[in-house]
């Protein structure tokens, strides 16, 4: 797998609470220039909080955020932003738009020349929505909305690409297409920060993994560090609580 050294996001002791709850407690990573880093851990472990605050939807309680070696703050900084593609788990889209007005919003607010109206216009031949150009999104499924919103996220040349979740609700087909995208988009120089609970899309995708647990970054390293422990199943199940899980399981198994 290809990687680049030249840290495009670097994330020190980042936090996040929300009153007596804590979520993030001092999280530290890179994100480099052509490198895809899988960001992995349960639910609630923080992974959705941590892409939020990178996102620019939600502020951080402490901690910095470097984009180029500069701090930033993601919620204000217009810079960040336009540079910035994100795709959240639960991404929502204006409904009451067709696909062609939204197309058209993307171009208009990010200021995109006519090529970047073209690769939306393209991908969507390619995910099968070319038929759908006049339609209202509020008639999609969700399927088809996470589909044309990984074709906005993409459109518009971001140099850094946050994606929670990005396969959720796929078919087989489009799952494929949006994964071998992503490796080339990382072989193009993009940082891209993929989170996902598909751990066999995690191993084949991705250059490094950083695995994060109530709110703390408990391993990280280069796939091929990984995977000399174990697969990364085995050792993702043996960080975040095997025994738990094998009860929870064998428990599961009795009830039915």
């Amino acid at each position: 797998m290809h990687s680049s050294s030249e840290s495009v996001l670097e994330v020190v002791n980042l936090k996040k609470s929300y009153g007596q709850f804590v979520a993030l407690r001092g999280v530290n990573f890179t994100l480099n220039s052509g490198e895809i880093l899988g960001y992995l851990g349960p639910n609630g472990a923080g992974k959705t909080t941590t892409l939020n605050i990178l996102g620019g939807v939600i502020t951080k309680t402490s901690g910095e955020i470097l984009f180029n070696g500069q701090l930033i703050e993601p919620t204000s900084d217009l810079n960040y932003k336009l540079k910035l593609g994100y795709l959240p788990e639960d991404a929502s889209i204006y409904e009451h738009f067709t696909v062609e007005e939204i197309v058209n919003f993307y171009y208009n607010i990010y200021g995109l020349d006519e090529k970047r109206k073209k690769v939306a216009y393209e991908l969507l031949e390619v995910f099968g929505l070319s038929d759908y150009l006049n339609r209202q999104i509020y008639g999609f499924s969700k399927g088809m909305k996470q589909k044309l919103l990984f074709i906005l996220t993409v459109m518009t040349d971001p140099e850094i690409l946050l994606l929670d979740e990005p396969l959720a609700s796929m078919d087989a087909e489009s799952t494929i297409i949006v994964r071998e995208i992503i490796k080339d988009l990382r072989n193009k120089g993009k940082a891209i920060l993929f989170s996902s609970h598909i751990l066999e899309v995690i191993e084949k995708v991705c250059d490094r993994v950083v695995i994060i647990d109530k709110g703390n970054v408990i391993a990280q390293g280069t796939m091929d560090e990984i995977m000399k422990m174990s697969t990364l199943e085995e050792f993702f199940t043996q960080l975040t609580g095997k025994d738990v899980l094998s009860e929870r399981v064998e428990k599961a198994k009795k009830l039915l």
